[in-house]
């Protein structure tokens, strides 16, 4: 992992799992508990989205059981880049959270030059029957040893 040493303000996503076991207000603790450790590495939490109860892509160990379920939860947070390194291993350190991972939000909008452009029916039948009288295009022949004492008796003939 390349630690980013420009002290600069981020936009971050935050996604987090807590075992599918436990009770909403054990689960509301739980959040409260992060947002908590958000504040405390100086950061701003921009929105929270409950992903619910998914089942996991694969089986977890945590606390002794296996984790065939998680809660998901994401958050978006604006965070200062020299405190990720510390709110990461905060989040290690807790022991509901089963995986967490801490990513750079990237900011991605449609650009208007790349919205598809809809041409009229009779501009597409145009263009299609253009395509359909064209020729097509010979391929190139496959060179086989055949082919090669073909040829070369055909010279030897001339």
């Amino acid at each position: 992992m390349k630690i980013i040493k420009d002290p600069r303000v981020r936009k971050y996503e935050l996604t987090y799992l807590v075992p599918a076991g436990l009770t909403s207000d054990e689960v509301k603790k739980i959040n409260e508990t992060i947002v908590e450790l958000v504040k405390k590495a100086k950061g701003k939490l921009l929105n929270t989205t409950d992903w619910g109860k998914k089942e996991l892509a694969y089986t977890i160990k945590h606390e002794g059981k296996r984790q065939n379920e998680a809660i998901y939860t994401h958050l978006e947070l604006e965070l200062d880049s020299t405190q990720t390194p510390k709110l990461e291993t905060d989040l290690r350190i807790q022991p509901q959270v089963m995986r967490s991972l801490l990513v750079v939000a990237s900011s991605v909008e449609a650009k208007p030059e790349a919205k598809a452009k809809v041409e009229p029916k009779e501009k597409v039948e145009a263009k299609a029957k253009v395509k359909a009288e064209a020729k097509p295009e010979e391929k190139p022949k496959k060179v086989t040893k055949a082919s090669k004492k073909e040829a070369a008796s055909e010279v030897t003939k001339k």
